[in-house]
């Protein structure tokens, strides 16, 4: 999926301009811009959200059609689903899944709600994953490809607030790990892994 950014013309805010009138505006010194990424982080806590949360960046191996590269994808997936958590951007969840992946879309529609309604998640530590096998399959009823990962899973205890209240019933305490599972496609359009199943595997686990 790619994410489109928007582009303003300054040429049409100066239009009707006089030449003097350009000459002040020019002469006017330019707003510094600083992205978030070299503005110091704050953490989340009671008083609210987490502020200037580094966003995941893709790897390029999501583009490799191979275990490998599957492997990337689920990885990346994860830092994508905590940078969801810390902010309600879920873009970078969007990118590396595929819309029929219910699990994907309900993680989506929840951490975006849950910005929404002014609340916020404060996690201590990050999640990590174990990948233990990568399997590469071909469904000849549909003559296609697809690869399934099994990997164990630990999520960080996390709490949540509401309107800075602390909400005991939704907060967890982590540290269990679980196993879990993805199917994924590589998608020859545009030329990456995208998840299109994900759920627990209970067989993982032993």
């Amino acid at each position: 999926m790619q994410i489109a950014s928007a582009a303003f013309g300054l040429a049409l805010a100066l239009s009707g301009c006089s030449s003097s009138e350009a000459d002040e505006i020019r002469s006017e010194p330019s707003p510094s811009i600083e992205s978030a990424e070299t503005k110091e982080y704050v953490a989340a806590s009671a008083e609210g959200p987490a502020q200037n949360v580094p966003k995941p960046v893709l790897p390029e191996a999501v583009n490799d059609n191979s275990a490998n590269g599957a492997r990337a994808t689920v990885e990346y997936f994860w830092q994508a689903v905590d940078y969801g958590r810390l902010t309600g951007d879920t873009a970078p969840i969007e990118q590396v899944t595929h819309y029929v992946c219910e699990a994907c879309n309900q993680l989506i529609y929840k951490w975006e709600q849950i910005y929404a309604d002014d609340a916020w998640a404060v996690l201590d530590g990050e999640t990590s994953i174990q990948i233990g096998e990568v399997q590469q399959n071909f469904d000849d009823a549909n003559d296609e490809e697809w690869t399934a990962v099994l990997f164990k899973m630990q999520e960080p205890a996390s709490q949540f607030y509401e309107d800075g209240v602390l909400n005991e019933d939704a907060s967890i305490e982590g540290g269990e790990s679980a196993g879990w599972w993805v199917e994924m496609v590589y998608d020859e359009d545009d030329g990456q892994w995208v998840i299109d199943w994900l759920d627990l595997d209970s067989t993982f686990d032993e």
